[in-house]
Order: C-alpha cells, then structure tokens, then sequence
C-alpha cells in the first residue's frame, strides 16, 4: 500500500475526478468509482509525483512493497486506470507512457489538504519528452465568476448563476477544454491578475 507524505494528505481533483486520499476512495462527478486497491494505488503515487515521470520500479516497489512482481502486474493496473479516467471529457489521456522511461500523470491537479488548505497547481512539463502535445490537447477556457454589482446581496446567487450556466454551456462543445466551476469559483471576491490566473490553471 502506498504510504502518503502528510503534506500529500487530503483531497486531489483532476478533470471530473476527486481522489479522497483518508477514505482511499475515487469519485466521479461525486459518485464514486469501482476502483481495485492496487489500481488506487498507482494512482496516488503518480498524482503525489504530478508533472514527473515515475519509473515502472519504483511503482512497483510502493504498491508492492514487499512482493516481487512482473511488469505486467503493473501494465495492467496502468490498463484499468486508463479505462477508468478515459470517462473525463477533457481529451488528454492518462497516464502516458514515457517509452523506456516510465509513466507520466499530465493532467492538471488540484491539492487540498486535510487542513483545508487549498493549493491550485499546473503540472511542470519540464520532464515531458521532446515533442509532447501541451498539457491540453485543445483551448482551455475559464470563466472567471461573475460580480453582483447590485445593492441587493440576495442577488448574489444570480451572478453565480450566470458564471455556473457559461460554464456548463461551453462544456458542451467538444473542441474546448473547460475549466470546472468548483475551480473557478476559488477566485471568487479575489483581486485577480487574469495571466497570473491564466497560468495557476492552465489555461490560454
């Protein structure tokens, strides 16, 4: 069983997915996932290496820490895990294989502690080969929420409705990758640099 760091604890989101790492659980749109324990975890341990490429030993040697298995054994949990995340809309596929290397999670991550903490992160490309498609195969869009400029606070709910509905209706085009409104939503009442935002979610 792959062990995680504290600072590792808590929750991961990507795509459609959450990852609750305490109640070794993974959800899609909230509904959880039929996932094997050995599948979890690999797939904790890329997510913890995010943006790096993992060896096929040193997985291994975590989720299997104290057997000595084939590198099928591995291969198929990498199999399940595609099958799995291949349900997210967003186009990417992962994780990829890095050909003589290892494997790659390239899909963005969002890190919330145990604390509650909430860290917004782009995988670094700096370990992708040569060549790589960008870490979103299509335009990324994020819809910024939307300010209730009225004197009445019961409003509020309306321009959040806007920004959930702009999202929801863009996500509908197949052609865009767009960014999730509960990721959106975190910006909310902030003084935002749009490239600084631009850049913290990946998008263009």
């Amino acid at each position: 069983m792959v062990r995680s760091h504290p600072s590792d604890a808590g929750e991961y989101r990507f795509g459609l997915f959450r990852l609750l790492v305490g109640r070794r659980e993974l959800l899609l749109r909230d509904a959880p996932v039929r996932i094997g324990s050995r599948a979890l975890d690999v797939l904790l341990a890329l997510i913890q290496r995010r943006g790096q490429v993992v060896s096929k030993d040193t997985l291994m040697a975590e989720v299997w820490p104290d057997r000595v298995v084939e590198e099928n054994s591995l291969q198929g949990q990498i199999s399940i895990l595609r099958k799995v995340l291949a349900t997210d809309s967003d186009g990417v596929r992962y994780p990829q294989t890095v050909p003589g290397r290892g494997y790659l999670f390239v899909a963005p991550v969002e890190h919330e502690s145990s604390a509650g903490g909430a860290i917004i992160e782009v995988n670094a490309q700096r370990d992708a080969p040569a060549g790589r498609a960008p870490l979103h195969s299509k335009p990324a869009i994020a819809v910024i929420p939307f300010i209730n400029l009225s004197s009445d606070p019961q409003q509020e709910y309306f321009s959040d409705g806007i920004t959930d509905d702009i999202v929801t209706e863009l996500s509908r085009f197949s052609e865009l990758h767009v960014i999730a409104s509960n990721s959106s939503f975190k910006l909310k009442g902030r003084d935002i640099d749009v490239r600084q935002v631009g850049s913290q979610l990946g998008v263009s």
